[in-house]
């Protein structure tokens, strides 16, 4: 995933403009408008709205990591704003194939490190680390993203905590049995 300035600065305006329309895709003019430029410089810099919906994703991908690297569960205001804009990328990914495979590389990304994270708090070696639960997982952190519906991080935390433990408890019985 290579990036450049004006995606990562597009990066920011693109929020902003998702943050102001919802999930569904912003106009160009809506992302200009936040970028402090005209929709035709979008358009030079990116050649097409799907190019700059590509590069800012994975200029985003950048910054995502990074807020990953703090904690699964988003605890400040610009964490939630960037689980925001990642939920918003889903649904981008509905209806371009281009997203949807940047995304992609995006959501192994986000599966490591759901990995590496059970690893460490349950001791367990990589042979022991089950890709279905770690699926399961991924599923109800991106749920826990929604600051809308777990408002509270420390409650998302907990949650997240128990069905780690649950799962992990349950692929120990499975495997003794």
């Amino acid at each position: 995933m290579s990036t450049d300035l004006p995606a990562i600065d597009t990066v920011v305006s693109f929020g902003m403009a998702v943050d102001e329309c919802g999930l569904q895709s912003p106009s160009l003019r809506a992302i200009a408008r936040e970028a402090n430029c005209s929709p035709s410089t979008l358009i030079a810099w990116f050649g097409s709205k799907a190019e700059l919906h590509r590069r800012t994703l994975a200029a985003f991908g950048v910054r995502w990591r990074h807020t990953l690297s703090y904690g699964l569960i988003p605890s400040t205001p610009t964490d939630s704003f960037r689980a925001r804009l990642r939920l918003a990328f889903d649904e981008l990914a509905r209806s371009d194939p281009f997203v949807a495979e940047v995304l992609d590389e995006l959501v192994v990304l986000e599966r490591q490190m759901i990995g590496e994270s059970l690893m460490r708090s349950y001791d367990l070696s990589p042979e022991q680390l089950d890709p279905q639960v770690v699926a399961v997982l991924h599923a109800l952190l991106r749920s826990l993203w929604d600051e809308r519906s777990y408002p509270d991080p420390e409650v998302a935390r907990g949650l997240l905590r128990r069905a780690a433990q649950a799962l992990v408890r349950s692929q120990d019985t499975s495997l003794a049995g």
